[in-house]
């Protein structure tokens, strides 16, 4: 149950997503290809055999508007698609269903027109298109690997209706709920954050040292405070080997924005931290390998 109640976390999904896609053109890419993706796709499927006839259930076939449409696999995939978005938000969900369904729609008259031939090339073409140029974007201007590396789910399924949401929070200023856009933020910011510490020990985000998969978790989920003795010693030894002069003030940046989600760093950095645990970590930081000695600190 409580797995399910994940997959419509739509703050959690979205602020994975916000820490994909950051850079003003690469959201620009995505927002240009990521919904002819879903028409290309529903193109390719046109072909693909009907699992149910209308007229066989005594409907008419004005239904299909005479066997254009079709309940193939291609509907199903729209059917769930629209279902999905209608859960994880009411109104800005429904438009999706709606961008959906029209997709189906004209993706099956585009199919019909074009012939099958043709249109599964179109299909094809416009896929290699898509996401070449989404490649490009993260490679290029984001500068990181796309979602679809660590999440199928979300590049697949959820990514439509983000990039929609996208473009009405810009032009609309439109929140599924007020201080929406400010927790995912928050939890953008947190995920960066922990990113980045991670990168220090060498190793990617699910084998981290510093914050194992189920730390990660709860950071993200912002669900409970933890108890941050023994992960802040793991993270000492790893500043005092690894960080260097350069990495000081990102060092400090995140761990000041990690503080809000545990109980032993509970406040940001001052020049004199009355906390010990706190107190430990800048100093490792500070006095880490290549930085100079800060005296009183």
């Amino acid at each position: 149950m409580s797995r399910m109640m994940g997959l419509f976390d739509l703050e959690k999904h979205f602020a994975f997503y916000g820490a994909y896609h950051s850079n003003p053109i690469n959201i620009l890419i995505h927002i240009i290809f990521v919904w002819p993706i879903v028409f290309s796709a529903l193109l390719l499927l046109h072909s693909s055999t009907p699992i149910f006839d209308p007229s066989q259930l005594g409907f008419s076939q004005s239904l299909t508007l005479d066997g254009v449409l079709r309940f193939n696999v291609g509907f199903i995939f729209t059917l769930i698609y629209a279902l999905f978005y209608i859960g994880l938000d009411k109104k800005s969900g429904f438009v999706a269903a709606l961008m959906c369904f029209s997709c189906w729609v004209g993706s099956s008259f585009l199919a019909e027109r074009l012939g099958s031939s043709l249109a599964f090339k179109v299909g094809l073409a416009s896929q290699l298109l898509c996401w070449t140029g989404q490649f490009v974007g993260h490679g290029v201007f984001e500068k990181r690997a796309p979602a679809l590396l660590d999440n199928l789910l979300q590049a697949f399924l959820m990514a439509p209706f983000f990039v929609l949401l996208e473009v009405l929070q810009s032009v609309f200023g439109y929140e599924p709920y007020p201080g929406f856009q400010a927790r995912v933020n928050a939890k953008v910011e947190t995920w960066s954050a922990t990113t980045r510490v991670c990168g220090l020990c060498g190793s990617g985000n699910k084998e981290c040292s510093v914050f194992p998969e189920h730390v990660m978790d709860l950071v993200l989920d912002n669900t409970k405070r933890l108890k941050m003795f023994w992960d802040s010693q793991i993270l000492i030894s790893s500043l005092k080997s690894k960080a260097s002069f350069k990495e000081l003030k990102s060092i400090l940046h995140d761990i000041t924005c990690l503080s809000e989600s545990f109980s032993s760093i509970a406040f940001n950095f001052v020049p004199r931290l009355d906390n010990v645990v706190v107190d430990s970590i800048a100093k490792a930081a500070l006095l880490a390998p290549n930085s100079p000695s800060f005296i009183g600190v």
